[in-house]
């Protein structure tokens, strides 16, 4: 019989992975109940082949056998029979990973309009799959990993119908984190932070670098260009845009020329415009539209970190709706840092 060791179902298809046999060719055939709904001849030179266009949850029967013909004679193996069960939803497409010494940022196509995706991580130690988050995101960032070292994910979609949680089959990918800080740590030896009074807020906290100005904005900012270009080696960390959010189109020309100037000694970071609560919030729907349009329209080589998703996602507290608690100062600078330095050992 033929050593299957793959069989792989989607929302409307089978597809099926054998080893190799001694044989000139292998028939192929799927069955729903007692009625065959395809059949395939291939040749010894295919180890894979999918059937497609196939009824949602269904159980379907595979079967697979390998064959010689020689002489005028057929001479079959005996049939290796698997059961495969096409899913409810279409798995993830299209997996991608943008890698870092200290994380990944993993990305995926939507393939069924779900909007609900479950993130797992193989533990190698424990040798199992645990979920590391639930995202409505089309992306996810894992934080705080080791340089050099090998990972595995799975992303799983989720969707409810009727009154049931329904989910996908998962899609897999592996990956290395780097070995260096992509920004060349023997090249970049300092950051410089540049806000408002959420960046003092912090600096009254964390040991940081600033040219920062409690409610201040665009203006502040072009006072300050010169000074902020006449950097060298430096990882500049932009940070403003809460108090005139308006001012959108002024702040992507003025950080693209911080880029253009500084481009040959430093590495500029665009962080997002971070979450308000209380009394606040209102500003929520305006710093969400603010940020879409400034990642889209900044220099693509302007690194984006969406400190805004990192914050809903694992909680945040504030004093007054706007500015924060020094145990969330320190979770945006200890977060923000390892996107420029990779992992940092707190």
């Amino acid at each position: 019989s033929v050593g299957v060791y793959e069989v792989y179902t989607d929302i409307d298809a089978v597809r099926v992975s054998w080893n190799a046999q001694d044989c000139t060719q292998y028939d192929l055939s799927l069955y729903l109940g007692s009625t065959m709904v395809a059949a395939k001849t291939v040749s010894a030179d295919t180890l894979t082949y999918t059937f497609k266009n196939l009824q949602r949850h269904k159980n379907y029967t595979l079967r697979i056998r390998a064959k010689t013909v020689a002489d005028g004679k057929n001479i079959p193996s005996t049939w290796t029979v698997k059961s495969a069960i096409t899913t409810y939803i279409k798995a993830p497409e299209n997996i991608d990973t943008t890698l870092q010494t200290g994380s990944v940022k993993l990305s995926w196509e939507d393939s069924d309009k779900c909007g609900l995706y479950g993130i797992f991580r193989y533990d190698y130690s424990a040798k199992k799959w645990v979920r590391i988050a639930k995202t409505h995101n089309t992306y996810y960032y894992d934080t705080n990993l080791d340089a050099n070292t090998k990972y595995k994910y799975k992303i799983k979609e989720y969707k409810t119908v009727g009154k049931k949680l329904l989910s996908s089959i998962t899609r897999t990918i592996n990956c290395t984190t780097l070995e260096l800080p992509y920004t060349a740590a023997n090249e970049r030896t300092s950051d410089l932070w540049i806000g408002d009074s959420r960046t003092v807020g912090m600096r009254n906290y964390e040991d940081i670098d600033c040219v920062a100005k409690c409610g201040q904005g665009y203006l502040y900012l072009m006072q300050n260009i010169d000074k902020i270009c006449s950097s060298k080696n430096t990882n500049i960390i932009l940070n403003l845009g809460v108090n005139d959010l308006y001012n959108i189109d002024n702040y992507i020309e003025a950080y693209n020329e911080i880029y253009e100037r500084t481009k040959e000694t430093c590495t500029v970071y665009m962080m997002s415009i971070n979450p308000c609560d209380g009394s606040y919030s209102k500003l929520n729907s305006q710093i969400r539209a603010f940020n879409v349009k400034l990642k889209n329209e900044l220099n693509k080589n302007i690194v984006w970190v969406n400190t805004n998703y990192y914050l809903k996602n694992n909680g945040f507290s504030t004093v007054d709706g706007l500015h924060y608690t020094q145990a969330t100062y320190t979770d945006i600078n200890r977060y923000m840092l390892s996107k420029v330095h990779g992992k940092l050992n707190y």
